[in-house]
This record gives C-alpha cells, sequence and structure tokens, in this order.
C-alpha cells in the first residue's frame, strides 16, 4: 500500500512539472512570439503565475513529506492541483485563443456579467493561496448585472485580490463589493494591510513604481500599471483610499456599465 502510494505521488509530482515547463517552454514559445504588446505578456503572466505558485507549492509539500504522508493529506492535495490545473489551462487557453489573432492590442469584447459570479471566482482565486482567509463580498441589487469584458476584468480583479492578500496579514479580511451610481458600476476591494504612503498614491499606476514600504515583498510593480490600463480601456478609472498602517481600498468605476438593453 506505501509503495502504491509512494508511486501515485511521483505520478502527481511529474504530472505537475510536465505541466510547468510546457507553460515554460514549447507551448509558450509556440503561441507568445506570435502576440506583440506588453500587456497582453502581462496578462497572460498574472494569469499564470499564482496557480503556477499553488501547483509547486503542494507538490513540494509531497514531494518533502512522501514517506509520512497519509491518505487524506494525499488526496486532498492532489485534488488540489488537479483543480488549480483546470483552472490554469482553462483561463490560459481562454486569454491565448483570445489575443492570438490580435495584433498588438488587448480588443474589448464587452456583454453582460454578473458581479456576484465575478466575486465568486475572485473568492475561489484567494483560496488557492490562503484557504483560511477570510472574505467578505457583497452587490448591491441595482448592481447585479453589468455591461464589461469577462476576461479583462477578471484580470484586473484577480491583481487588487492578490494586492490585498499579498499586503495584509492572513487573519485579517478581504472585502469585495459591487455597487451602482446613476449608470457607473463601482468595484471594489479592501484590505487591512500595510497602506500605502500619502505621498506615494499618485506615482501606484506607473509601470515598474513599488512604494516604499511594499519593496520588502515580492512583485514587479506591474500589476496595478496593468489593471490601469485595462480599466481606462473600459472608458472607466481606478481610485484609491489609503492610510499607511492601516489599509487600502481600491474602487473601480466603470461608466456606461448599465444600459437599458441590460
Amino acid at each position: 500500500m506505501k509503495n502504491k502510494k509512494v508511486l501515485s505521488q511521483r505520478r502527481v509530482i511529474r504530472m505537475v512539472r510536465q505541466i510547468v515547463s510546457w507553460f515554460k517552454g514549447a507551448h509558450q514559445r509556440q503561441y507568445l512570439n506570435q502576440i506583440r504588446g506588453e500587456d497582453i505578456l502581462n496578462v497572460v503572466s498574472h494569469q499564470l503565475l499564482t496557480p503556477l505558485a499553488v501547483i509547486n507549492s503542494s507538490a513540494q509539500y509531497m514531494q518533502r513529506r512522501s514517506a509520512t504522508i497519509d491518505a487524506a493529506e494525499l488526496e486532498r492535495r492532489s485534488t488540489r492541483i488537479r483543480q488549480v490545473t483546470d483552472e490554469l489551462i482553462s483561463s490560459s487557453r481562454a486569454l491565448l485563443e483570445r489575443f492570438r489573432s490580435h495584433d498588438g492590442h488587448i480588443p474589448l469584447e464587452e456583454q453582460p456579467i454578473a458581479l456576484q459570479g465575478l466575486f465568486e471566482a475572485a473568492l475561489d482565486h484567494i483560496r488557492l493561496c490562503q484557504p483560511e482567509r477570510v472574505v467578505h463580498f457583497s452587490v448591491s441589487s441595482d448592481a447585479e448585472i453589468i455591461l464589461a469584458d469577462p476576461l479583462l476584468l477578471q484580470a484586473v480583479l484577480i491583481i487588487l485580490v492578490d494586492n490585498g492578500v499579498k499586503y495584509s496579514k492572513f487573519d485579517t479580511p478581504i472585502v469585495l463589493s459591487g455597487l451602482r451610481s446613476s449608470n457607473t458600476a463601482i468595484i471594489s476591494v479592501s484590505d487591512c494591510g500595510i497602506g500605502i504612503p500619502k505621498d506615494e498614491i499618485s506615482r501606484l499606476f506607473s509601470p515598474g513604481f513599488r512604494a516604499q514600504n511594499a519593496r520588502g515583498y515580492h512583485g514587479s510593480g506591474i500589476g496595478l500599471h496593468l489593471a490601469n490600463r485595462i480599466v481606462r480601456n473600459h472608458r472607466g478609472s481606478i481610485t484609491v483610499d489609503s492610510i499607511e498602517g492601516v489599509g487600502t481600498t481600491f474602487n473601480v468605476h466603470l461608466p456606461g456599465a448599465y444600459r437599458e438593453t441590460l
């Protein structure tokens, strides 16, 4: 029985390594070299990095504990790897198929989408990274359906959620909310983290910029710039409310998100 368990673990780990190699190697070269524009590359990288990190973390744990891990823990981690792998493949296919035929720009494909479903996808994303993290979300009754590009708006939400998770303690909540002001949708992501120095907020969306108090954390300074570009393509804007040492709220404003045809 023990030999079968170890063999199963090795198969999972081998599968994970093959997936990671595939995305970093031939698949990436085959498709990404047909796509021009750093925005597209940034979208793809942000959609891939967190699932790959989760897969790598679970595989390393299983490898380290191969002699002692019990069947229940093996099943839990194997299931998690399968779920993340499915998400990785699905999101990657959607992005690459969407962008492969466009020359250096990100086309908008607006359609009615449910904020509730968007928030639930963000919740799933958070729980891949931190299963115990408390998340609260709410959508006002008049803000349930908006007109936006679901693939790109989800990328924005994931970037903002990742920031909230990264720069706050695991025992503090992440709060998502959606409300309507006239024909504008306002999507907010709040954390109780390190906050942003007041004199640096105006530079927050500059490519490569990182606040002084964020430089001890892993990151490239590209995510918020990318999120802002996507929101501007939606004719919208992102505002920031932050107090250093207390927390941050990002507010995504999407004018024209409600129309009579919805």
